[in-house]
């Protein structure tokens, strides 16, 4: 969808800004993650923020 890039690039901005070092967002998408906890599974991830919509969105912020 139009806008990953700029949401990726604020993120990043801001991380870089209260850290010592530049996150790197990594957007996922799974249909059932709202419903399921937000099931991301990205083994490289060290925090997570989870969007949930109806039909859920994922937001894991690798390390």
């Amino acid at each position: 969808p139009l806008g990953h890039v700029e949401i990726q690039l604020a993120f990043a901005e801001a991380g870089a800004r209260h850290t010592d070092r530049r996150l790197a967002p990594v957007f996922v998408h799974d249909g059932a993650a709202a419903l399921a906890g937000a099931r991301l599974t990205d083994p490289r991830a060290d925090a997570a923020i989870v969007l949930g919509t109806a039909i859920g969105s994922g937001l894991t912020i690798p390390a």
